[in-house]
């Protein structure tokens, strides 16, 4: 048990020795049945840097914050010609990368065991990971200061922060529990908290979100949300305000679909025919925030993935790539168009994800199996406002990319 006086950052090592996250899994045997984490270099170069065309030349050096036992290996193994640098405050995870990496004599990944806040360098980095660290941070903002400083002038920033919409309820739950006396370090005291949350009512939202499918999580997961010592999840006024006190500019989301409504309302529906029109006209802020109010009872919601940038000029990039005709367009990776023979209808299909296609845009999705240009999209045989549309509903609907 770790003494009285150690630091929250000690704390939180300790913590993470006992309740990785992720879990440790088998990374290359993942990789080779298909896992992607977000943003992946290797098939989603465009997604981070929409503004670069295909030079994935130009990372040379990236830095990962809290990599765990695989975040790190996984890019490695990914990227064998960029240099990685990983960093984590838990012993644990470290040995354990680095005996993977000396194992495999993976020579393009370094591993530090310091907490974000403390690690130093003397390389810019080209891209920063940081997946669902700065949430333990005692102040977050911390992360992105941090981040900004290490970051090159022409790099991004990727970064994933807890889903208010998902982990409030979740939160304050876990706060009470804390404030009672309850300790991850107590076997007595984990089964306890997880029987008083597993046993509150069938609809109380802090219970909802310990069903996983038909059964409850298991208690490693439940100890990761409801007994963590430290954790902030964020709304989508949170982010931007973190993002405008840390001179940052936001890019683009990772999931589009998760924050438009023409990814997931019908734009013509008899039981709220101005719903879709009404939330639309919003500013984008609050647009965001109605879609992840309304939809936060949905699993698929946990974490905010996005990008930064350092340059104005890159703020909403994909505004800026839609008012130039040399842009390409492409259809976004891990996605499959199937047709119903019997209905003759079209459907995106993802991991997570499903949406009918209207006509007009099944005949556009069907041109962009390989990259085509703005202006020879318009050559097609439909009218131009409606070429428009459709391609604003398939970026929101995350089913293509647009990129210089």
């Amino acid at each position: 048990m770790p003494p009285f006086f150690i630091t929250m950052s000690n704390i939180l090592e300790h913590f993470f020795d006992i309740y990785p996250s992720p879990f440790p899994f088998d990374v290359k045997d993942r990789i080779s049945k298909g896992y992607r984490e977000p943003f992946d270099i290797a098939d989603e170069y465009n997604l981070i840097f929409p503004d670069k065309g295909s030079k994935k030349n130009s990372v040379e050096n990236v830095l990962i914050f809290g990599c765990g036992h695989t975040e790190a290996l996984f890019h490695a193994l990914r990227n064998p010609t960029i240099n990685f640098v990983g960093v984590d405050i838990s012993k644990k995870a470290i040995n354990s990368a680095n005996k993977f990496i000396n194992e495999n004599n993976l020579n393009n990944i370094e591993i530090e065991n310091v907490s974000l806040i403390d690690f130093n360098s003397n390389v810019n980095f080209d891209i920063i990971y940081a997946n669902n660290v700065f949430q333990y941070l005692e102040d977050p903002i911390e992360g992105f200061h941090k981040s900004y400083s290490l970051l090159n002038e022409s790099g991004a920033v990727v970064c994933s922060l807890p889903s208010s919409y998902y982990f409030s309820e979740i939160d304050i739950i876990r706060k009470g529990l804390i404030n009672l006396g309850y300790s991850y370090l107590d076997e007595d005291n984990i089964n306890e908290a997880f029987n008083i949350v597993s046993g509150l009512g069938g609809i109380h939202p802090a219970r909802i979100r310990m069903v996983d499918g038909d059964k409850f999580i298991d208690k490693k997961d439940f100890v990761s949300r409801f007994l963590v010592p430290i954790f902030s999840c964020f709304s989508i006024s949170d982010i931007f305000s973190l993002i405008n006190n840390s001179n940052f500019y936001f890019q683009s989301w990772y999931s589009n679909s998760l924050y438009y409504p023409s990814a997931l309302l019908r734009k013509e529906s008899t039981k709220h025919s101005s719903l879709y029109n009404r939330i639309n006209q919003l500013p984008d802020n609050q647009k965001w925030d109605f879609v992840c109010e309304i939809f936060k009872s949905s699993n698929d919601r946990y974490s905010h993935t996005f990008t930064l940038r350092k340059d104005k000029d890159h703020e909403f990039i994909s505004n800026t790539l839609l008012k130039n005709n040399n842009s390409f367009v492409c259809l976004r990776n891990n996605l499959a168009i199937k047709k119903i023979p019997e209905s003759q209808e079209t459907f995106v299909i993802s991991s997570n994800y499903k949406r009918k296609l209207t006509d007009n845009e099944t005949l556009l999705v069907n041109q962009f199996e390989k990259p085509i240009k703005l202006k020879d999209i318009y050559k097609l045989k439909i009218d131009s406002e409606d070429i428009d549309n459709v391609i604003i509903s398939l970026l929101e609907s995350s089913i293509i990319n647009i990129y210089s």
